[in-house]
């Protein structure tokens, strides 16, 4: 699947120690903006798939270097298993 927005990409949180600002306060498109794909392999017989994907972030936020400040760009990479366990079916043939 391929995505475009990711609504979340404001808010999440960083790792790593450094002197960056703050996370903006203001929501612009360009930090929302955030193209990718993914990919998600069933196992057949199995609850399980296999998950990969990248995802592109730009202008999410900015650095201060010394005494310059840059807005940087990041790609994004995961990769996982994940278990199907439905709740409950709306549809049983």
């Amino acid at each position: 699947s391929f995505t475009f927005i990711d609504l979340a990409a404001v808010v999440s949180y960083r790792l790593g120690e450094g002197d960056d600002k703050a996370l903006p306060k203001e929501v612009k498109w360009s930090q929302i903006f955030s193209p990718g794909a993914h990919f998600r392999f069933g196992i057949k017989n199995t609850p399980l798939s296999f998950s990969l994907g990248t995802q592109f972030t730009p202008q999410l936020r900015s650095f201060k270097d010394k005494d310059d400040t840059f807005q940087t760009q990041a790609f994004r990479f995961y990769t996982g298993f994940f278990f199907d366990l439905p709740l409950f079916n709306f549809y049983h043939r």
